[in-house]
Order: structure tokens, then sequence, then C-alpha cells
């Protein structure tokens, strides 16, 4: 099992404005830390969020990073 946060140390020290480029540094390390152990498959849920602004481009970023949902 992995996770990535925003409330990580070195995420948080990051300055960026919207949490849309948030979402997208977020998603990036997750995949990183996946690609580590393997892992290139998963499982997406978005819950009762709708697919667009900040879980489209966490999606798209994972996806643009090797994972396949």
């Amino acid at each position: 099992m992995l996770s990535a946060s925003s409330k990580e140390k070195d995420i948080k020290t990051i300055k960026k404005n919207n949490k849309t480029d948030l979402s997208k540094i977020v998603a990036e390390k997750l995949a990183k830390r996946a690609q580590e152990k393997k892992i290139t498959k998963v499982y997406f849920d978005r819950g009762i969020y709708k697919y667009h602004g900040r879980v489209k481009i966490f999606a798209e970023t994972l996806r643009k990073n090797g994972m396949e949902f």
C-alpha cells in the first residue's frame, strides 16, 4: 500500500498558489513511489467528486507517469 499527501514536508515547502498544481505534484510523487515498488495498475476511485479540475489533473498525471487504471 502506498500514499502521498500534500501535508508531507517536502511537498509542503513547495510554494504553489493553487490546488490544481498541488494535485499534480502529489500525483507525480505517488507515481514515483508506485514505480519503485513495481506497481503499474491501480484502482482509481474518485468517490463523489466529478471527473474534472483537480481530480482530472491528478488522474492524468498518474497516467502520464505510467499508471494504468
